[in-house]
């Protein structure tokens, strides 16, 4: 009897173990590699910025929710639309957060330029902000200052079996693509450059069922097979696992990758792009595709780097202002890649709306490109077209006990928050709309601590290290068990 015991309980562990894993595998918001990760993949503190955005969201695991930037859309689910230059309390957040099971109950939260999609594991979703382009999906064109039910999108979760078969949520400047399990796509918001890739440049207010990305899906395999979806302004990037690659949206940079600099209304194969990644060793050695405002960085698990679109300030990291319409070898950033152990030692590379701050493990930090609002830290406004070494944040890192206590590091619209696992937090760049969270409204061209954050932190609990609090937990009991039994 005992033995039959230790054998549901080991099969039930087993059981636990093989969900998580296989859910972190379908998690294609961070590209199928096991080196660059979301650095506060592991803990229950959910600080939000849209890399296009200026307004901020902060969830903590004891459901509180504070908000702070700009808000004259309504984008901080207030009530109002008057900026905030301080962390500030969002009551009615709290309340449908505590509504719908707490905060372990959030399934995704997406901030963009100007509004937000929250969508609940039971299916319910809200939204709010911006939406003169129907970017929230309600039917009408009328911005909204406070968190308000989407039936339709709900309604949609619902005949496609529920929000677990959401397979990934993505959102632009002022548009959203969702993608479900069965192949399903729906897209919404704004589409001057046929950035929703239904054939067209119409706006749509609802959301609407693009079939011409729904055969493609079902060409490459199914959903399943997708390797990573990432949107620009308003362009789109999509990388199944075998290797194709489609595009579409917005090009007048090149930020498509095709050559040329016209628009795309409907997905488009690149087949340089695939040629690229078939030369590099398959889909399977990317180790992260990033996409700005109009530049896309891609790089390999053997440190080979492409960019291409936009580059007036510098942002490909050429050492030159020429925008590129095809992907372009990168060899300065190849050789800083290798000269810090390899693509393996890279923490992570983050990119706003122009400018890029990558992070090695062993603490070395490289940042170019836009720098108007000293976003880059590096003490000036001076924009950098080649990668530059960021002496300061370096520092900081090691005052904070390398860069593994790194707990996440978000880029904004020109600027960006860096939060360590003891709670310092430090902010630089724009901060015309109080984004910064500093109390007032003054650009910071080098890494400032936030006293405000560190103390909102600290009073909610700080952090919680250990992944899903229900899966840890049930892993813990089986473990228990199973030496009580055993023992």
């Amino acid at each position: 009897m005992r033995k039959l015991i230790i054998i549901i309980l080991a099969g039930l562990l087993l059981i636990t173990l093989s969900t998580t894993l296989t859910t972190a595998k379908n998690n294609i918001n961070f590209i199928n590699n096991p080196n660059i990760k979301p650095i506060h993949a592991s803990t229950k503190l959910l600080h939000v910025i849209g890399k296009f955005a200026d307004h901020n969201t902060l969830i903590t695991q004891n459901n509180k929710v504070y908000v702070w930037g700009a808000n004259y859309y309504g984008q901080l689910g207030l009530g109002d639309t008057n900026d905030r230059n301080t962390p500030t309390k969002n009551t009615q957040l709290e309340q449908l957060i505590q509504q719908n099971g707490g905060v372990n109950n959030i399934l995704t939260l997406k901030t963009s330029w100007k509004h937000n999609v929250l969508v609940f594991k039971n299916g319910k979703v809200y939204v709010w902000g911006a939406n003169y382009y129907g970017q929230l999906g309600l039917g009408d064109t009328t911005n909204r200052n406070a968190p308000t039910k989407n039936t339709q999108l709900e309604q949609l979760i619902q005949e496609n079996g529920d929000a677990n078969n959401i397979l990934t949520l993505e959102t632009g400047h002022s548009y959203s693509i969702l993608i479900f399990k069965n192949g399903k796509v729906y897209v919404w918001g704004y589409n001057e450059y046929g950035q929703l890739g239904i054939g067209d440049t119409t706006n749509r207010n609802t959301p609407t069922e693009n079939t011409k990305l729904e055969q493609i899906i079902q060409e490459n395999g199914g959903a399943e097979n997708i390797l990573t979806l990432k949107t620009g302004y308003a362009h789109n990037i999509l990388i199944f696992k075998n290797g194709k690659v489609y595009v579409w949206g917005a090009n007048y940079y090149g930020q498509l990758g095709l050559g040329d600099n016209t628009n795309g209304k409907t997905p488009t194969e690149n087949t340089q792009l695939e040629q690229i990644i078939q030369e590099n060793g398959g889909a399977d050695n990317i180790l992260t595709l990033k996409t700005g405002w109009d530049h896309n960085i891609l790089i390999f698990r053997n440190g080979k780097v492409y960019v291409w679109g936009r580059n007036e300030y510098g942002q490909l990291g050429l050492g030159d202002q020429g925008r590129r319409n095809t992907p372009t070898e990168n060899s300065q950033l190849e050789q800083i890649i290798q000269e810090n152990g390899g693509a393996d030692n890279i923490l992570t590379l983050k990119t706003g709306e122009s400018h890029n701050i990558l992070i090695f493990r062993n603490g070395k930090v490289y940042v170019w490109g836009y720098n108007e609002f000293g976003q880059l830290g590096l003490g000036d406004t001076n924009h950098r077209y080649t990668p530059t070494e960021n002496s300061e944040l370096e520092q900081k890192i090691q005052d904070n006990g390398g860069s593994e206590n790194i707990l996440t590091l978000e880029t904004g619209y020109s600027y960006n928050i860096l939060i360590f696992k003891n709670r310092k937090v430090y902010v630089w760049g724009r901060n015309n709309v109080g984004q910064l969270g500093l109390g007032d409204t003054t650009n910071r061209d080098t890494p400032t601590e936030n006293s405000k954050l560190e103390q909102l932190i600290q009073e909610n609990g700080g952090v919680f290290l250990g992944g899903d609090s229900s899966v840890a937990s049930l892993i813990v009991v089986l473990l228990w068990l199973f030496s009580l039994i055993y023992i």
